[in-house]
């Protein structure tokens, strides 16, 4: 591999130019062979193609616990209630003005919880709000978190919270499986878990204004008070509604610019945006392979 092949790389990265970052990518993975540098230089190919011409170094204390790539997703794809627009309109305020708020001894709202069924745009909704405030989103593999040996799972709560970068939102999934609410157990294990909750209030309190905190969780009864009341926000994301199902069919044909038969007896059965979205794709591959499209 020529050094004139990296900076030719470097430049094309630079410029944007896609078709010259794919050329030299490929040019350079093939002449690595099969080595390990070659496996390594395809990750970071993969990462760039999977976020849509995105690369994301991860600093290294943040690769055992936070994914290496992400889909982007637009906040104009998501079915949104006047309560989540509200909200989006006051944290960009927010956070433009977080300077002006800290010369004034106020601080922005940076910790946000969802809370709702599984498959109704959590997850998407947390990537799209980074998109929305244009910073990046760091999402967090949570059961990696927790370690069997005594003292590691609090240590990587602080480790994880503590090195997202400034500018960064990071996304905890399935939030229930640390912030349960405290145990009187005396037990080693009961001990253990109580620390980890405290580990988490403690990197609650001392989240940098610059970092943006999002929790989800379809058991938010579970949490612990203390860990309940350390978030700014709460927003709900419930079954869709019929309406807002035909709704999100139009958007997936209106997004694809296809028409698709659907049934809507289906629609009406599906009971989560992404049962929604896997009818959509069942549906749109059946009339593919049907000759329909």
């Amino acid at each position: 591999m020529k050094q004139d092949q990296v900076f030719d790389l470097i430049c094309s990265l630079v410029d944007g130019d896609k078709q010259k970052i794919d050329i030299g990518f490929n040019r350079m993975i093939s002449e690595l062979g099969n080595t390990n540098g070659a496996y390594r230089l395809q990750r970071i190919y993969d990462s760039y193609k999977n976020n849509t011409g995105k690369l994301i170094e991860l600093p290294q204390a943040l690769k055992p616990f936070v994914c290496e790539t992400y889909k982007e997703v637009s906040m104009d794809n998501l079915l949104l209630n006047d309560t989540i627009i509200e909200f989006l309109e006051n944290i960009r305020k927010e956070w433009s003005y977080r300077k002006e708020l800290r010369e004034q001894g106020l601080t922005n709202s940076n910790r946000v919880l969802l809370v709702g069924p599984p498959g109704n745009g959590k997850t998407s909704f947390a990537i799209a709000l980074a998109g929305y405030l244009g910073i990046t989103p760091y999402i967090a593999i949570t059961n990696e978190l927790i370690d069997s040996h005594l003292g590691e799972s609090e240590k990587n709560v602080i480790n994880l919270i503590q090195n997202i970068p400034s500018q960064g939102l990071l996304f905890l999934d399935e939030f229930d499986t640390l912030g349960t609410s405290r145990t009187d157990d005396t037990a080693s294990s009961g001990r253990a878990y109580n620390n980890i909750v405290n580990s988490l209030l403690m990197s609650l309190d001392r989240l940098p204004e610059d970092v943006v905190f999002v929790a989800a969780t379809n058991r938010d009864d579970l949490l612990d008070s203390a860990v309940h009341r350390r978030f700014d926000v709460v927003l709900s994301f419930p079954d869709p509604t019929i309406e807002q199902k035909e709704m999100y069919v139009e958007k997936y044909m209106k997004r694809k610019a296809i028409q698709l038969p659907f049934d809507k007896e289906k629609i009406e059965q599906c009971t989560s945006y992404s049962d929604l979205e896997h009818e959509a794709v069942r549906l749109h591959k059946q009339c593919i392979l049907s000759g329909l499209l």
